[in-house]
């Protein structure tokens, strides 16, 4: 009787791949979990890099051009802008004349951007904990420093800073009228 070999694999053989095969499965599946978690890890942070770019971009949009307009009202005189650690409202050149924005950080964390007197919003920053202060003269003679609040001022404050405690901070320089 003859045997004819091409006809297929004997069991032993089977057996054989089939262990060789489970043992670089049981070698490779770490390191690709490992290049995985890692592709991750590398997205998360080029995401929160490209959340602070559009944040400091947005924030240097708006503050750079807010509005020194003097207000004159019965109980209140200076200029339309408010600072406070978690807001920030001012005066924006809109297409129709000027209009209110706030930036104000919210009870989670987060950072939104409104307009308006109905706080239509702009922008919506997640998780960011940032905290805001101001830099310039609030008293004639004092020297230049930072400020956690900048209210009941006749100018804007030179400077904003925006500070997370972790990053470097985003300062942004507002336009001034001297």
């Amino acid at each position: 009787m003859k045997r004819d070999c091409d006809q297929g694999f004997t069991l032993l053989e089977l057996l054989i791949s089939l262990t060789i095969l489970s043992l670089t499965m049981v070698l490779l599946i770490p390191s690709t979990i490992a290049i995985l978690e890692g592709s991750k890890n590398f997205s998360d942070k080029l995401e929160a890099v490209d959340q602070r770019n559009k944040l400091e971009n947005l924030l240097n949009k708006n503050l750079s051009s807010a509005l020194s307009i003097k207000v004159d009202y019965k109980d209140y005189r200076g200029v339309y802008f408010v600072g406070r650690p978690t807001i920030v409202k001012y005066l924006f050149p809109g297409k129709n004349g000027p209009e209110k924005r706030t930036i104000e950080r919210d009870n989670n964390g987060s950072i939104i951007f409104t307009r308006g007197i109905f706080k239509d919003e702009i922008a919506y920053f997640k998780n960011t904990q940032t905290k805001f202060s101001y830099f310039g003269k609030i008293k004639p003679r004092e020297n230049k420093k930072w400020h956690a609040i900048w209210v009941d001022n006749t100018k804007l404050p030179e400077l904003i800073k925006f500070s997370d405690g972790r990053d470097n901070p985003i300062i942004v320089k507002t336009w001034r009228e001297d």
